[in-house]
């Protein structure tokens, strides 16, 4: 089923992007813009598995991206859209079609501006723009940054963003984003199996059930008075509860110093339990254009 929702999903975004861009008339002085995007890629590694089997003889297909979004200016001061994706990273994605982002965005004035729904996360200079290949150079964004196995949570969020941006004069102009909401986690996901390899192996740890209380962002931006030059710093904070099951090391402990034990069999194999989690990253950026050449670097601690 999985496969299949995948294909159709990349026939129709191959259908909405045989033109670069295409604008669909709605009716008076609105327009919807639709855009797509399909990649496929390979990837190998001669020791390490990076997501899948990459250090295999062949190493692996398992490496493509589809996108379809829709936009529309509702307003002079309201925007609307979402965007349909897909991915295959290895082990993760596995081609499952979802909501990318969606939300509408209504301006006040240049300095406030709303944000309302599944709102793309500020984070580091790039990762509003992680999922559409023409906004990147490199096939791969640095994983020290942006860690793949943390897409889902720093994608983006369900809630709430107010952004601006103010003229400083000869010092140049800033830019600021507040966001906050929740995100949703899968059991299965690369969070749920990043959170069981912190485990001992010997508790066999399953990770049930994710509930997100909530997640925070924020970021600023300094376009410097020389061209091309800007400076940022972001941080976000993310909060949530994972239910899951454990072994019950008493009953182990027990058997194994006297099978026979009678009390010990009547304990219960596995027990419910329940982790906080709590992550506080932050990342400063700079980046440097001049013509077509890019400098960039970036520095990124997370507090796990």
């Amino acid at each position: 089923m999985m496969k299949t929702r995948a294909i159709i999903s990349s026939v129709l975004i191959l259908i909405f992007s045989v033109a670069t861009a295409g604008a669909m008339q709605l009716g008076g002085n609105n327009n919807i813009e639709i855009h797509g995007f399909i990649t496929q890629g390979y990837m190998g590694s001669t020791d390490n598995n990076f997501f899948g089997p990459t250090s295999e003889k062949n190493g692996t297909f398992q490496f493509n991206e589809r996108g379809i979004n829709f936009a529309s200016d509702v307003s002079d001061r309201l925007h609307m859209g979402f965007q349909i994706y897909s991915r295959d990273f290895g082990s993760l994605g596995n081609d499952e079609v979802v909501i990318d982002w969606a939300y509408a965005d209504y301006s006040i004035v240049e300095a406030l501006n709303l944000r309302a729904g599944k709102v793309k996360l500020t984070h580091g200079f790039y990762n509003t723009g992680r999922d559409v290949d023409m906004l990147r150079t490199n096939v791969l964004l640095p994983q020290s940054v942006y860690n793949e196995s943390w897409r889902d949570a720093i994608n983006a969020a369900n809630g709430l963003e107010t952004y601006g941006y103010l003229y400083a004069g000869g010092a140049g102009s800033f830019e600021y984003h507040l966001q906050g909401g929740v995100v949703s986690l899968a059991d299965d996901g690369a969070e749920a199996r990043l959170l069981e390899d912190q485990d001992s192996y010997w508790m066999d740890m399953d990770v049930t059930d994710i509930d997100t209380k909530y997640i925070a962002s924020a970021a600023l931006v300094w376009e410097t008075p020389l061209d091309g030059m800007r400076f940022g710093v972001s941080g976000w904070k993310l909060d949530f509860d994972a239910a899951s099951e454990v072994n019950n090391l008493t009953r182990i402990t027990a058997l194994t110093l006297n099978p026979g034990n009678v009390a010990a069999l009547a304990l219960p194999e596995r027990l419910q339990t329940n982790f906080d989690v709590n992550l506080t990253t932050w990342a400063n950026s700079f980046e440097y254009v001049i013509g077509e050449f890019t400098l960039a670097a970036e520095y990124n601690r997370t507090n796990y």
